[in-house]
């Protein structure tokens, strides 16, 4: 029998449980079940997406709060219980020790493919900590295959890391349509909480308080706009994963007097109130200084919202300028430019650039495609593989 056609076992190793790591899992996980794999999700105990309906099996049995051998014998033996084909990671434990468990991988009888969600750590010091440079080359090296978003980050694998094109698979993300049928707070809800009047405009920055993302140019030029719209509100959400940083941002709209203008809730949203915070939006900034790839930006568009987003990483190879939202330079000035051209654009034709995002999103980063592209990745890498797909293209 032709490995094309056969029935290829997939382990996908998603260790965190939460977020973007875990929705993009997820929506993986069910694509490659629709096109006849036996899929299996290794993940941690108590994944947030645990009650939502599935068609492949989610193994929710990594004990985050074991020791770090623990963790890795946990997921070792489950491989060796299940007898995958394909090992295929989306996140791993911790990357400086993880080295010796994916080098040992090379040892077993299955493939690993490795999703590059981040070719790199996002924040500065982590990114230009002694050894990471070390650690990722050696990650991509016991990779047999390696999956990137965007041909930005492709590029990037190719030239930095001197990794072999054909090793390197560009897939576009898929959407968050499952996140969107949420049963927790509704927009109204969100909107009376913060004090945000139905006729207001509001600007919602979304997801974990990090300093790359460039809240605090947003804030800045937000405020030397304050008095062109009145209505116009920002709301700020999301994880304190920056505790200092968050600080920063609450001092900084005080000093600034924005306090009845912008609203900040440092907290995690949970996945049942997602949508209810992006209902409540009439559009969503994303005024980051450097990004790969961004599950906001999905949730954005899976929720039929128009962005505001800096030239930056996936943001300039998706958002289309004047169509899904407005793209600016990575600045207080680019920023102000952007805000000035929402603040002058009506809800109603906002409303309708989102949905226009939306429907574009939906036909190009729909998971039976993502999953049929990747599953003939998968078919490259066993033996006697028919498959006809070139690996290593863009996609």
């Amino acid at each position: 029998m032709d490995l094309s056609d056969r029935n290829i076992r997939v382990a996908v190793l998603e260790v965190s449980g939460f977020g973007g790591f875990c929705y993009y899992a997820h929506g993986l996980c069910e694509g490659l079940a629709g096109q006849g794999l036996t899929v299996f999700q290794l993940t941690s105990i108590g994944n947030e997406l645990i009650d939502t309906p599935r068609t492949y099996e989610l193994l929710d049995i990594i004990d985050r709060k074991a020791g770090y051998r623990e963790q890795w014998q946990t997921i070792f033996n489950a491989l060796r219980k299940h007898g995958v084909d394909i090992l295929h990671i989306q996140s791993i434990i911790t990357a400086r020790k993880d080295i010796l468990p994916l080098a040992l991988m090379r040892l077993k009888p299955f493939k690993v493919v490795y999703t590059a969600h981040n070719v790199l750590p996002h924040d500065e010091k982590e990114r230009n900590a002694f050894g990471m440079m070390t650690v990722f080359r050696l990650i991509y090296r016991f990779s047999d295959a390696i999956i990137t978003h965007t041909r930005g980050d492709r590029e990037e694998l190719i030239r930095d890391f001197s990794l072999s094109p054909e090793k390197i698979s560009a897939i576009p993300h898929g959407n968050f349509d499952f996140l969107t049928a949420g049963s927790g707070i509704s927009g109204d809800e969100v909107r009376e909480r913060f004090s945000i009047g139905e006729e207001d405009l509001l600007i919602l920055v979304f997801g974990a308080i990090r300093r790359y993302k460039g809240i605090h140019l947003l804030i800045e030029a937000f405020a030397g706009l304050s008095e062109q719209n009145r209505s116009a509100r920002i709301l700020i959400v999301g994880n304190r994963t920056d505790p200092g940083y968050a600080d920063e941002l609450e001092q900084m709209i005080a000093e600034q007097g924005l306090g009845e203008r912008v609203g900040f809730h440092g907290e995690y949203i949970r996945t049942e109130d997602l949508v209810g915070y992006f209902e409540a939006a009439d559009c969503v900034a994303l005024p980051y200084e450097h990004i790969y790839d961004s599950g906001v930006l999905r949730l954005s568009l899976s929720t039929a919202k128009p962005v505001l987003a800096t030239h930056v990483g996936v943001f300039a190879e998706i958002i289309r300028d004047g169509e899904h939202g407005f793209l600016v330079d990575p600045s207080v000035a680019g920023l102000a430019s952007g805000l000035s051209r929402v603040l002058e654009t009506s809800r109603h034709d906002l409303a309708t650039m989102g949905s226009t995002a939306r429907k574009a999103f939906e036909e190009e980063h729909n998971w039976q495609r993502i999953a049929a592209e990747t599953a003939a990745i998968y078919r490259t890498l066993l033996p006697a593989s028919a498959s006809s797909v070139a690996n290593g293209t863009d996609r």
